[in-house]
């Protein structure tokens, strides 16, 4: 039994394509897959494993494997036939049980004594516990045969305690009955070799590769997905059969193209409103977060907010542990990442303007709280917070300071920018409260340009 794990769009489904491809050409090796379904009304018993029949027992495969289904597993092939009939066919009434079990075994194993069988069941964290238990009993079978077992599953799906997928897993490693194909994220080099095929060119435009590896951070659905929105949206165009950019890699807003969007979407949708609310709240925040901002956002426990990410951590594959730091008032504080800056996107778009604006505002404030007397140190990340929370004239003030640290630091064209912006940030104010602020902002520019 090889398991192939990863997560959403890592590469499982191409990678056994490919395998597939290498063997089928083979003699005497027969490839049956079965595609596992989320059952939104119930999980039909070996739904996987009756689509694997159903192709060895196909008019094309001839009548050998029929043959063997008949005499070992004839409760088996009466089901088995109705997909190769106009359903006029009468329908046996199937075994149960440890027998059903064993007439399957029993029949496998006879096709793969004299040939190679290989079984491909995708997705199988959707596996129903009828199509476990026959991989169960497969592969303590003690008789010889040519019979592998190839699944695919996504860890992030399983991670839960009680999910019977992980539980059979943990058995077959004690039994040392199977091993495990982990893919990880592609390298740099990789996603150029990919864009150098799919293009056509072996000079790219320069800086493409390690733009697109930044976005897709090595996910070869992402991937693929960032080039085709690169195309759609003009940002790359073929001019005398040369593939060049139409624009400056620093201007490109990639977003979220569509499809990604939407897979994320229904992603997050299948977790519980708690969970969702965590991980909007984070979202706000950065790509990397720590617990105390998003409790602040929710205007939640810290402790509390703490043990539920670190119980999402081990359940979703998009969310990891990033260590702890101190707080300025002595208390730790655990940090979180999200593996792709995508989902991170698709959260924050999930809110509305003014729950985000709440949220943003909750979080400077607790900021100002914990770095009292020492407002230069966040001065950026309250001026975010604030401008986020539409509080225009505390986010013109915070983007002061800031400049103030930049002047210190001999980085007066970016003080420059920030008081700049300070001041268009308060044409959002109305024409008293405008006059007012940008009068005292005018002041403390004053004093910030002394420097």
């Amino acid at each position: 039994m090889i398991f192939i794990t990863g997560e959403t769009g890592i590469g499982k489904t191409a990678l056994i394509d490919l395998f597939c491809r290498q063997w089928c050409s083979e003699d005497q090796v027969y490839i049956a897959r079965g595609q596992c379904v989320e059952g939104f009304a119930g999980k039909e018993a070996y739904y996987p494993v009756m689509e694997a029949l159903g192709q060895l027992c196909s008019p094309s495969e001839g009548k050998k494997h029929v043959h063997v289904m008949q005499q070992k597993a004839p409760s088996w092939y009466a089901q088995v036939a109705t997909l190769h009939s106009d359903g006029s066919a009468p329908m046996a009434a199937a075994a149960r049980g440890e027998r059903m079990l064993n007439e399957i075994c029993d029949a496998i194993e006879v096709m793969a004594s004299v040939e190679t069988l290989i079984f491909v069941f995708e997705d199988l964290h959707w596996a129903d516990l009828s199509t476990l238990d026959l991989i169960s009993a497969l592969a303590r079978r003690r008789q010889a045969a040519r019979l592998l077992l190839l699944a695919s599953y996504r860890p992030a799906e399983v991670s839960a305690g009680q999910h019977p997928l992980r539980r059979l897993k943990q058995d077959l490693v004690t039994h040392k009955l199977c091993a495990d194909v982990s893919l990880g994220p592609l390298e740099k080099d990789a996603v150029r070799e990919y864009l150098v095929q799919e293009l056509k060119q072996e000079t790219l435009p320069t800086g493409l590769p390690s733009f697109v590896h930044q976005h897709c951070e090595g996910n070869p659905l992402f991937m693929v997905a960032m080039l085709e929105h690169l195309i759609a949206q003009g940002f790359i165009r073929q001019q005398a059969g040369v593939w060049q950019l139409c624009s400056a890699l620093s201007e490109i807003d990639m977003g979220v193209p569509t499809a990604l969007s939407e897979m994320i979407e229904m992603q997050v949708d299948r977790l519980d409103p708690a969970d969702q609310r965590l991980l909007e709240a984070a979202s706000l925040i950065g790509v990397i977060f720590p617990a105390w901002a998003a409790a602040a956002a929710l205007d939640g426990d810290l402790e509390d907010v703490e043990d539920q990410y670190e119980k999402l951590t081990r359940r979703l594959h998009f969310l990891h542990p990033a260590g702890h730091d101190e707080l300025p008032d002595g208390t730790q504080s655990a940090f979180y990442v999200f593996a792709h800056g995508l989902y991170r996107e698709v959260l924050r778009a999930r809110q509305s303007p003014a729950r985000r604006a709440k949220r943003h505002l909750r979080v400077a404030e607790k900021l100002e709280k914990l770095f009292a007397g020492r407002e230069l140190d966040v001065s950026r990340e309250l001026a975010m917070h604030y401008e986020a929370g539409a509080e225009w004239a505390r986010a013109a003030q915070a983007l002061c300071t800031a400049a103030e640290t930049a002047m210190r630091r001999g980085a007066r064209d970016e003080g420059v920018k920030l008081t700049e912006r300070a001041l268009r940030l308060l044409e959002n104010l109305s024409e008293p409260d405008r006059q007012v602020a940008e009068r005292k902002t005018r002041q403390q520019i004053a004093g910030v340009m002394k420097h």
